[in-house]
This record gives C-alpha cells, structure tokens and sequence, in this order.
C-alpha cells in the first residue's frame, strides 16, 4: 500500500522502509546497454522508469530519488547527448543517489572511460560505478564499425571481452537498493 509524502508516492517493502523511484537513463550505439538497463531494472521490486536518452524530455528529475546512468563506450566514448545532458543537469543531480555502468569491450579501462565521460564531481557523488561488459555481435554492426572492431583486435593485444557480467548486475542492484530487498 502506497504512502502520499511530499508530493509522492512511496510504497513500502515488508520491513516497512520506503522504496526508493529510480530513474535508470540509458545511451547506446546497439542493443547491450539497453539490454543491461533492463537486466538492472528488473532486479528492483517496483518504482523503476527506463528511458532511453533520446526520450529524456519527458522526464522530471524531482520525480526520482535515484539516477543511474547506463552508457555504452564507442570510440573512447559516452554519448554525446548523454554527456550533454549530464553537464546541463549536473548541480540537479548532485542532489541525488547516482549509480553510473558502462558497458564496454575492455574491461580494465572501464575506470579511464569514466574519468574521461563523466563530471568528476558526479564521479566522486556516485553510489557505485561498474562496467557490464559488452556483447560482440558483428551481424548489428555497421560495415563501418565491423571493419574498425577487426582492426582493434588485429592491433591491440588487450582482450576483448564480449559478454554480460550478470554478477556485476546483481551486486550493483545491492549497492542501490541498500536497505530494500531486490530481486535474485
């Protein structure tokens, strides 16, 4: 049964605790960032909107008390839109719990992606930062971004990683839901 606070809704889990609205904003070039935000948000009982950068006008920010950030990494990378809109919202989003993953091929460098896409303020305010991994599916990609794949892994000597870390998944949900029980 829902609880009218301050202009909100809050449901109450079995402990009695408020339940936390998430907002999880997610920018990717194929489907793995989309595909994790949705693995993510089906760990959350209720109070939980997808919304793809592209959609975000729609959105209000005092409408949440969580912000998570889904990103896929291209090039270095985040989306220019989602770079953009984090910079616009950034003093709006220092207000709130902040959970940022990436979704990336190389997985040691996931902290250096961070630091180069996101704010350092925002970094230094995020509850939990965690890359996803990445999936490697040529047949979606673009000639163009196939051929450059092939020559990164033809130059560079670092591995690619080219799966989903569930686990990652899971234990990032904990992290957020701190207090609140999530789906195993």
């Amino acid at each position: 049964m829902g609880t009218f606070f301050s202009n909100h809704w809050y449901n109450r889990n079995s402990w009695g605790e408020s339940m936390k609205k998430r907002l999880i904003l997610y920018a990717g070039k194929y489907k793995t960032t989309k595909e994790c935000a949705q693995l993510l948000a089906d760990k959350f009982y209720e109070h939980v909107k997808l919304c793809s950068i592209a959609d975000v006008q729609s959105v209000s920010l005092q409408d949440y008390d969580q912000i998570i950030f889904g990103a896929s990494i291209y090039e270095s990378r985040i989306s220019r839109k989602m770079s953009q809109w984090i910079k616009k919202h950034q003093n709006h989003l220092l207000h709130k719990e902040i959970g940022i993953f990436l979704c990336a091929y190389h997985d040691e460098k996931c902290g250096l992606y961070m630091k180069l896409n996101f704010p350092i303020e925002i970094l230094e305010h995020a509850k939990v930062e965690m890359c996803f991994g990445a999936h490697l599916d040529y047949s979606t990609m673009s000639w163009l971004d196939r051929f450059l794949m092939k020559l990164i892994q033809f130059f560079d000597q670092e591995e690619i990683v080219t799966k989903v870390y569930k686990e990652r998944i899971h234990y990032f949900a904990r992290e957020m839901a701190k207090g609140e029980e999530i789906y195993e």
